[in-house]
């Protein structure tokens, strides 16, 4: 089986992230996101720069959040189109 890969949605400080290393899952974590200054820190610090991203949904106007959207789910796409089956 392939190494699984994970986008991990509202990350906190990396419970999924952690949970695959602790389980020994052949997982590679692609993105992590959060609204969450402080949660984004302290992911950062356990897992190193480049996986977390900044998503600031509740202030976002709406030209913000249909960017941010396009530009998740462009993404996404990437890493199907990328996916090896």
């Amino acid at each position: 089986m392939p190494t699984q890969k994970i986008l991990e949605f509202y990350s906190g400080i990396g419970g999924m992230h952690y949970a695959a290393r602790l389980a020994n899952w052949d997982a590679h974590v692609l993105k992590a996101f959060d609204i969450n200054t402080t949660a984004n820190e302290i992911y950062t610090h356990n897992f190193g720069k480049g996986v977390v991203a900044q998503v600031p949904l509740f202030s976002a106007s709406n030209s913000d959040i249909e960017f941010t959207l396009d530009s998740l789910y462009r993404f996404i796409v990437s890493l199907c189109s990328a996916a090896q089956y």
